[in-house]
């Protein structure tokens, strides 16, 4: 069975994932003028940790994808001198 990396198409996936979670928005706070109920405003909460998690995830993205770039990369260069 032979193995290998089509190198354009591995770039493209890599950078395709990479994009998608790079499109994940943040969400702004709410602002509550008639209500100072706690299940209300305890939304400000949910928002900052989920802003929290969407920035862990694209740091670490971004980590995996220049790690992913480089498995491509060095599976093309071990195939190319594995003949050798």
């Amino acid at each position: 069975m032979k193995t290998g990396v089509v190198p354009d198409r591995w770039e493209q996936t890599v950078l395709t994932v990479q994009q998608s979670v790079d499109s994940i928005s943040k969400v702004d706070k709410m602002q509550f003028s008639k209500t100072d109920l706690k299940p209300f405003t305890d939304i400000n909460k949910v928002i900052d940790s989920f802003n929290l998690s969407v920035s862990a995830l694209k740091q670490q993205t971004d980590g995996e994808t220049n790690n992913l770039l480089g498995v491509g990369y060095n599976k093309q260069t071990d195939d190319a001198n594995y003949g050798k």
